[in-house]
């Protein structure tokens, strides 16, 4: 009885059929032609020829060989799948770690982003290319969101600030309720400078971002609170989908200043 899993089997368990596949995109050929643009003997390219002719990925024309339909599909399929799990293969861990969040991220568009992992060996490496993006930036603007109590705070009150950029942060209720408690100059800040706005949300974080003029940066973090993968993309994509995830938070949010004005609402102190 037929089964697509054998038709999967076939095209996945020899490299040299997608060769063959592939020696044929666009351009018909003699098994001779096919053999010296694979490099492979024409035994080979004959037995590969006849399996890929009897599940109907290339018909036979007189001796002269090209894709089917369903080949050239079959083919285009393959290549989007190889993408995708080289893409996963790379960047699977910061998949992982940013959770839920990650069913609605275009993963495809991350073949276009840079990615910094932490590791043993280099446990601030994402914290420190995170800082250096920022050192350099021109941008005139910036947005993010941040779990943590992190330097992400205090540069936009210092250096940005200074710089003319126009910051907005959405911190976690735990990050208010610890920046309340130390009596952070960061909430007073947020009063006092027009270009700074802080906002509290209780909605669960489960990644941090920036959003730049020119580019965003997300961030991934282990259960400590420690920023373990970085990912820097200018993909329009991957920035809608940053700037979506921001705007709901925003809409779940509260102005922080504002609030705490509200003796009726509680932070979430952090013990």
């Amino acid at each position: 009885m037929y089964s697509y899993h054998d038709d999967i089997s076939l095209l996945a368990g020899s490299k040299r059929r997608v060769e063959v596949l592939e020696s044929l995109d666009g351009e018909s050929r003699r098994q001779s032609e096919i053999a010296d643009s694979c490099a492979a003997s024409r035994s080979t390219v004959n037995r590969i020829v006849g399996e890929l002719c009897a599940v109907g990925w290339v018909t036979d024309s007189s001796g002269i060989y090209s894709l089917s339909a369903g080949g050239r599909h079959v083919l285009e399929q393959y290549r989007s799948l190889s993408e995708s799990v080289e893409i996963i293969g790379k960047y699977g861990s910061f998949l992982t770690a940013l959770g839920d969040t990650a069913n609605t991220f275009p993963i495809e568009a991350l073949a276009d982003s840079d990615l910094v992992e932490a590791t043993p060996e280099g446990p601030h490496t994402a914290i420190s290319y995170f800082l250096d993006v920022m050192e350099n930036t021109s941008s005139e603007t910036l947005s993010g969101i941040t779990p943590i109590v992190s330097p992400i705070l205090d540069q936009p009150r210092s250096e940005l600030l200074e710089a003319g950029v126009s910051v907005e942060i959405i911190v976690s209720d735990a990050v208010a309720g610890q920046l309340r408690s130390q009596e952070s100059p960061i909430v007073s800040a947020a009063v006092s400078e027009q270009r700074f706005s802080l906002f509290a949300t209780s909605q669960r974080m489960e990644f941090g971002c920036t959003i730049l003029d020119d580019r965003v940066l997300i961030g991934a973090y282990d259960a400590a609170g420690n920023l373990t993968h970085c990912v820097n993309s200018t993909d329009d994509s991957v920035r809608q989908w940053t700037i979506d995830q921001y705007e709901d938070y925003k809409t779940n949010s509260v102005d922080l200043p504002r609030r705490a004005e509200r003796p009726d609402v509680e932070f979430l102190e952090v013990g």
